[in-house]
């Protein structure tokens, strides 16, 4: 018997993932660095409204992803609370910063040439590496303590700059779960792509860091449902 995808692909069971890794930028001096943090991390539920509006190549949104949200999270937290999946927005924002770069990667996270979508030794997956660079206290408040972060993308504005107030709504689904009808319109709005708390992190001074975070997109299965209309009737 086949055992369940999710046992090879995702170590969270029944979630979709992705990989977080925040690292010192490279130098000319410094060419390899370690990662400070380097862990999996859900997708959560909301991401597929963004998918199918920009699939039907709706109105809006007019952006895929774009940029990645930090925050507070709470307060009270003493450690890092479990992932949930259906975290629609983050606790308690600090700041939503732009991509520095998009990259298709290879299994092991190397940029591939462009116009090379696949890794040769992996021809089921495509990998996108979407990183953003942070430097205290340029791009966020000094000495803030970053407890969660995730990916933001969609929106119908002009410019993501536009977007890219902490004040700026996210799309959440309304009190019946039902995704149609969000209580933050999906017009001005950004939508959480994945979601990771963390211990607090505080990055120093004057040092700025990559924020990579990997997607991999699997074999899509869709379910399509059509019907059939005789025309001689």
């Amino acid at each position: 018997m086949n055992k369940p995808i999710q046992k090879y692909v995702d170590p969270i069971p029944y979630r979709l993932s992705g990989h977080i890794r925040i690292f010192p930028k490279p130098t000319a001096k410094k060419l390899i660095v370690e990662p400070i943090f380097d862990e999996k991390n859900v997708i959560v539920t909301t991401v597929k409204s963004l998918f199918a509006r920009l699939m039907k190549n709706s109105v809006e949104p007019k952006f895929g992803i774009w940029g990645l949200g930090v925050g507070l999270g709470d307060g009270l937290w003493q450690t890092a609370p479990p992932e949930n999946a259906n975290t629609c927005q983050l606790v308690g924002p600090l700041a939503n910063r732009p991509l520095s770069s998009t990259n298709f990667v290879d299994i092991n996270y190397n940029p591939l040439p462009t116009g090379q979508f696949y890794d040769p030794n992996d021809l089921s997956t495509v990998r996108v590496d979407f990183q953003t660079e942070i430097t205290s206290p340029d791009d966020i408040p000094a000495n803030s303590q970053i407890r969660e972060m995730g990916l933001i993308g969609g929106g119908s504005n002009a410019s993501t700059t536009d977007m890219a107030s902490i004040t700026t709504p996210y799309w959440i689904p309304g009190a019946t779960g039902n995704m149609l009808y969000p209580t933050a319109p999906s017009t001005n709005s950004v939508v959480l792509i994945n979601y990771k708390p963390l211990p607090p992190l505080n990055l120093p001074p004057g040092v700025p860091f990559i924020f990579s975070w990997i997607i991999a997109f699997l074999f899509l299965i869709a379910v399509s449902i059509g019907s059939y209309c005789p025309t001689n009737l």
